[in-house]
């Protein structure tokens, strides 16, 4: 039985980055037993998921309200285990 959690790390944006038009969220994921996907999301609000590497996904901010964001990415094992990394952002569009 699989009772370990992923790792999972954001590797863009940068913490604490000022973001406009159109970015890229790029996480790195992985567990020894295999993922099952990850999941993106903008407070509840998801944004995309993958399941195969590179776990990355294109975001436009413009839908997004101007100001601080929280992003986050939730990686979900084969066995069901989660673990969830959050970034910290400014949206500044025009």
């Amino acid at each position: 039985v699989d009772h370990v959690v992923p790792t999972v790390s954001f590797s863009a944006p940068a913490n604490a980055a000022t973001v406009r038009g159109t970015v890229t969220l790029t996480v790195n994921a992985s567990d020894a037993k295999g993922l099952a996907r990850v999941d993106f999301y903008r407070g509840t609000v998801l944004l995309g998921s993958r399941t195969a590497s590179p776990y990355s996904i294109s975001v436009n901010t413009a839908t997004m309200p101007n100001g601080a964001v929280t992003l986050s990415a939730t990686a979900t094992d084969q066995a069901g285990n989660s673990a969830t990394v959050d970034r910290a952002v400014t949206v500044a569009n025009p």
